[in-house]
């Protein structure tokens, strides 16, 4: 069994991303309900066909029936991955072409990918700018190399993917910043700086964002961290309320904007939590207005989150302009609020789903354990 012919995710994403020589669909075995809620999607898409595992248990042959033969490999997913290595040994039996993906969609949700974002001519021997894109939950995180020091931005609970990441570069973490307290997923900000001995810093709020439990610094406004010597790459915190009181956002050398939930690529990102009132869209537009104002447009908005692939570029990366970002929000630039307000209220109609217990462990209020990957499992971004 375990020698039975599989893909890792990596490698899944290899092909939905980068493409593959041989053409392939995937079979996925999870409920309709759990493929719509996280489907496989890349820049490159593939065939998915929806087989539930009920069906292959209630009437096995009728369930082979649906799966084509001449639309190449057979790449079977399901929850753990378990059921999946089963149904692709039978459609190996049956003389089809079958993988499956190793871990299921466990596996899937705990993928990262780091992927560099492309720099200025001018700023490419000064530092690195890397996106690590968690694709199975939409989450983004963000690390900053300057000679040998890195800051890292909003980091998963997978801590291993950074130092990994900053230890090839020759260089050390020396800070974590988390843009705000997140709901959706377990933040690794406190575990990787108490881990290595060095700061962590995260802005808390009232109402829906609790008190920390953790020893903590917030950042304040406009300060101004220094990677590499007086001369080097700042990083200035930009308050940012709205997504949740206390969010911010960290500009890069004064260009590249981690926008954390605030701003995503589609759009203004909406509150955690909380209702979408008028006071709060009013409260928005008045501090977004100020800030999007004194930016460049060729500011690059790098969020903390994605919806939907076609947020996502050529190369896998989430992001987008200042300018192109006015386009989709213009009333944010205009110092009426009521346009905003009336905007704002009228489009955004779902709000994230919020898992209190994974607020509780990345507010130190709650350790987590075993379970804590089952709670990220069933949040959505």
């Amino acid at each position: 069994m375990e020698g039975s012919p599989h893909i890792t995710a990596g490698e899944l994403w290899r092909r939905l991303f980068r493409g593959h020589h041989t053409p392939f669909f995937i079979l996925d075995l999870r409920t309709e309900e759990e493929a719509r809620a996280r489907p496989l999607v890349g820049k490159r898409n593939a065939r998915v066909i929806n087989i539930p595992a009920a069906h292959f248990q209630a009437d096995e042959a009728e369930a082979l029936a649906h799966i084509p033969r001449r639309q190449g490999e057979a790449v079977v997913v399901c929850r753990e991955g378990n059921l999946c290595r089963t149904v692709a040994e039978r459609l190996r039996a049956d003389g089809r072409a079958a993988v499956y993906l190793h871990g299921g969609m466990r596996a899937w949700l705990d993928l990262h990918v780091p992927l560099a974002v492309p720099l200025r001519a001018q700023e490419q021997r000064r530092f690195e700018l890397w996106q690590v894109n968690r694709y199975g939950k939409g989450c983004l995180s963000h690390v900053i190399i300057a000679g040998v020091e890195a800051v890292v931005v909003d980091p998963s609970s997978f801590t291993d993917e950074y130092t990994r990441l900053v230890r090839q570069a020759g260089a050390h973490i020396t800070l974590v910043l988390d843009t705000h307290v997140h709901a959706d997923h377990v933040s690794g900000g406190p575990e990787l700086a108490r881990r290595l001995g060095v700061p962590y810093r995260v802005a808390s709020g009232t109402g829906p964002e609790p008190a920390l439990g953790l020893p903590v610094i917030p950042p304040r406004e406009d300060e101004r961290v220094l990677l590499d010597g007086p001369d080097g790459i700042s990083i200035r915190v930009i308050a940012a309320p709205g997504h949740t009181p206390g969010s911010v956002m960290y500009l890069v050398n004064e260009r590249y904007l981690l926008s954390g939930d605030t701003l995503l690529v589609s759009g203004l990102g909406p509150p955690d939590g909380a209702e979408v009132t008028a006071p709060w869209a009013r409260q928005v537009h008045r501090r977004l207005h100020d800030v999007m104002r004194a930016l460049p447009v060729d500011t690059q908005i790098l969020p903390t989150h994605f919806t939907c692939v076609e947020e996502l570029d050529a190369s896998g990366l989430a992001r987008t302009s200042l300018a192109v970002f006015q386009e989709m929000v213009p009333e944010l630039w205009d110092p009426d609020p009521e346009p905003f307000i009336r905007a704002v209220t009228a489009v955004v109609t779902q709000l994230p789903r919020v898992d209190e217990r994974i607020r509780k462990v990345n507010l130190g209020l709650l350790l987590p354990d075993a379970r804590t990957g089952d709670w990220e499992l069933s949040s959505n971004a």
